[in-house]
């Protein structure tokens, strides 16, 4: 039988060596981006009780993905046509680097041919960069969007007090 460390998972050295990889970068930034995403849905449905926000976000609940989380804000109008873009690309390479069929990085062919089908062939530069530029202007989005839907909810209650 095979020696088995008595050591625990020590989570937080898992994490800070996985963040230290294109790989890591990417599957941290876009889970990032997924909890902002759910926050905004979230603060459009100020009404929705715990349960039903479990039921709705857990993993295999119809908002447990990026993709369904982004088209569902989409279709109501929480986020525009360049964002729900830009959600798409960086979900993409999320897929590209949680599922490779050896090491990528940022410069890798499937992660470069991922910013060129998203660009219509255009893809010059750092990708690196350009994932950056990506998430950024998402999060600033829909960051901004929560602000926008929080204030209204709490006018909103206001003029009813």
């Amino acid at each position: 039988m095979p020696h088995e460390s008595k050591k625990p998972h020590d989570i937080a050295s898992r994490i800070a060596e996985l963040s230290r990889t294109d790989a890591g970068y990417v599957i941290l930034a876009v889970a990032d981006t997924d909890q902002m995403l759910e926050k905004l849905i979230l603060a459009y449905m100020p009404g929705l009780s715990d349960s039903g926000a479990e039921r709705l976000f857990e993993h295999r609940g119809p908002l447990g993905s990026l993709t369904n989380k982004a088209t569902f804000a989409h279709v109501l109008g929480l986020i525009g046509d360049p964002t729900y873009e830009d959600l798409k690309v960086i979900n993409k390479l999320r897929n590209t680097f949680a599922h490779p069929r050896g090491f990528l990085h940022f410069n890798s062919p499937d992660v470069v041919k991922v910013f060129k089908l998203s660009v219509g062939g255009s893809a010059g530069g750092d990708t690196k960069a350009l994932f950056d530029e990506a998430v950024s202007r998402a999060v600033r989005a829909i960051s901004a969007k929560i602000e926008e839907l929080i204030y209204a909810h709490a006018i909103r209650q206001e003029s009813k007090d």
